[in-house]
């Protein structure tokens, strides 16, 4: 009875712009939902559609079936699992509903693999200095991986301007290391401190500072100085050594001076220009 007494008011009221609402009219939600102009009449309280278990959006005033009307919760699909978050290496998706967010990930099962170096590599914690490495990743894991020492054949050299030293721990002196293939070695830099001097072999006797063609004859070299070292002469050799000219023989050849060793008939004499 009251809807109809308010319709026949709302019939009244409304003559002018939207119509009279009578039976055999479609005064259903959906065609008012179509027709109305919230800002003009109240439809939902006319027809009692406020608290009707449905939520009417149309209505002038809040529907309080709106309020309770979003109940449901997102859920991921048959071909995903929900993860607590997207991570860059899935494919995956965010499901919003209701006020609820949740992260559905694609096939996330079946990325259970761990990375693996390439055959010739091992997995190391860190990258040793000069050595070959990479990094391998795959389902959100990362290692490093270094060349092998079983397959790597090359061997550490030191750069230009040093020499090779063992004895650098020893007698503590500032020396640089090298390492390739887990073989370390120490480098000495080249300094006017060097006080070795290159010796000829059993059988050889040292004999100026190069080796002519054609000679039973090698050159030795150490600490910036090279000699020739030439296979000995018969016993019945009589040359006796003498310094070349400019120079002169001595017994003690002293820290700075420019000495040198000339042998002849396996006699030998040091030579010094200074």
């Amino acid at each position: 009875m009251k809807a109809l007494t308010n319709g026949l008011i709302l019939c009244l009221m409304v003559m002018v712009g939207s119509g009279c609402l009578f039976e055999g009219q479609d005064n259903s939600k959906s065609d008012i939902r179509k027709r109305v102009d919230k800002g003009d009449v109240d439809y939902c309280d006319i027809y009692d559609w406020y608290g009707d278990g449905t939520c009417d959006e149309f209505c002038k005033s809040p529907d309080p079936d709106c309020e309770v009307q979003c109940l449901a919760i997102p859920s991921c699909g048959p071909d995903q699992i929900e993860v607590e978050s997207c991570e860059d290496w899935m494919r995956c998706e965010e499901l919003s509903m209701c006020g609820t967010t949740i992260y559905c990930a694609f096939d996330v099962v079946t990325c259970l693999a761990y990375p693996s170096c390439q055959p010739g590599y091992e997995e190391v914690e860190e990258c040793a200095p000069n050595e070959s490495c990479y990094e391998e990743s795959i389902c959100g894991a990362t290692i490093t991986c270094q060349l092998a020492e079983v397959n790597c054949d090359a061997i550490p050299v030191c750069p230009a301007g040093t020499v090779e030293n063992p004895q650098c721990p020893v007698i503590d002196i500032d020396c640089s290391t090298e390492t390739v293939c887990g073989t370390t070695i120490y480098c000495e830099p080249i300094t006017a401190t060097c006080q070795a001097y290159p010796a000829c072999g059993e059988g050889y006797t040292e004999n100026g500072d190069s080796c002519p063609t054609d000679t039973d004859c090698y050159e030795e070299s150490i600490c910036g100085y090279t000699i020739a070292c030439f296979k000995d002469e018969p016993v019945n050799c009589r040359a006796i050594p003498v310094c070349p000219e400019g120079t002169y023989e001595t017994d003690d050849c002293p820290q700075d001076a420019s000495c040198f060793i000339v042998t002849e008939c396996n006699t030998t004499i040091m030579c010094t220009d200074a």
